[in-house]
């Protein structure tokens, strides 16, 4: 009966194969991509956390949603129907610049914005998705 010769342990370092084994073209592309798009990822996450607005909302037009007072508001590449989101007034003869409403509908241009008071039943607007500033999450 033949023996089988044992096959000496080697120990080496991941890195070592790493850095001794070649890419090819297509999986290089694919690492370098995966690498952009988890930089823009945790760059987006970390402004997000870092970054937020700190606004001041009056009125009641959010009530009992959103009351006034100091609010945390956090910029996002897109908003959802449902969000409560601030926005840039466009209306020159309204004396202030930005209002807050929750989003209930959307196309591809515009979110259909309303404020949640049943008081004012017909306080909706269709705002150009490029007007909102960022989402209230407090």
């Amino acid at each position: 009966m033949a023996r089988v010769s044992e096959v000496p342990k080697v120990r080496m370092d991941v890195r070592q194969l790493q850095a001794d084994v070649p890419l090819r073209p297509a999986e290089e592309i694919r690492v370098k991509a995966i690498n952009v798009i988890m930089g823009i990822v945790m760059g987006i996450a970390i402004s997000c956390l870092l970054f937020p607005l700190f606004i001041y909302t009056d009125g009641d037009s959010m009530e009992p949603s959103l009351s006034s007072g100091w609010h945390v508001c956090i910029k996002q590449p897109e908003y959802r129907i449902g969000d409560i989101v601030r926005y840039k007034n466009a209306n020159p003869k309204v004396n202030y610049s930005h209002i807050c409403h929750r989003i209930v509908d959307e196309n591809e241009y515009y979110y259909k914005i309303c404020g949640d008071n049943p008081k004012y039943p017909d306080n909706c607007e269709k705002v150009e998705k490029n007007r909102v500033v960022c989402k209230v999450i407090l």
